[in-house]
């Protein structure tokens, strides 16, 4: 069971792909100084659309963000380890804070239409969504830290599971040596 202990490596993991990220970000934000709504929004919905991207992609197609390959963590289906979870469920596990991106750039392009105000750290419809986020997050780590397998509901909804690929080898060469002791005490 200690190849699903990888709460420190995700967070970990998570640091690193935001370092990754951290070019679109700085994007994000410098488009935010401009007091232009539609400039602001397409900074916000460009951030938005390849963060849920990178993540998606990258768990359907190996598995792994860039973090998450320098931590040796891995996600996968959870009915079967050896198999990498589908594109459609890679996007399922990152669906809710992409909605919740969504619906508030929505509400900040309505508010900046209705007040002026283009500036999105003053505008509330992004500082609500940093609400909804947070308490996002914060469900998702309760589920993690108290499920069988660490899985938080990211996890469930999309049938995966995050494994500790240093623990799954030593696993299997514990496995290899214990095979090997018992033929040869069985050979003598």
């Amino acid at each position: 069971m200690l190849r699903y202990h990888t709460f420190n490596k995700r967070l970990f993991a998570h640091f690193v792909d935001g370092l990754v990220m951290m070019p679109l970000l700085l994007m994000e934000h410098f488009t935010a100084n401009f007091n232009n709504m539609w400039l602001v929004a397409g900074g916000q919905a460009a951030y938005l659309l390849l963060w849920t991207a990178y993540l998606a992609i990258s768990h359907a197609r190996w598995g792994q963000t860039l973090g998450k390959r320098l931590v040796q963590i891995k996600v996968v289906d959870v009915q079967d380890e050896n198999r990498l979870i589908s594109y459609r469920k890679a996007f399922l596990r990152e669906s809710i804070p992409f909605v919740i991106g969504v619906i508030a750039l929505i509400i900040f392009i309505a508010d900046a239409r209705l007040t002026g105000e283009t500036d999105p750290f003053l505008n509330d419809s992004i500082r609500h969504s940093q609400l909804f986020v947070s308490g996002w997050m914060l469900i998702e780590l309760i589920t993690m830290l108290f499920s069988a397998k660490r899985r938080a509901v990211h996890d469930f909804m999309a049938s995966s599971v995050v494994i500790d690929l240093a623990e799954v080898r030593r696993n299997y060469f514990k496995e290899k040596q214990a095979q090997l002791l018992q033929s040869l005490q069985t050979s003598k």
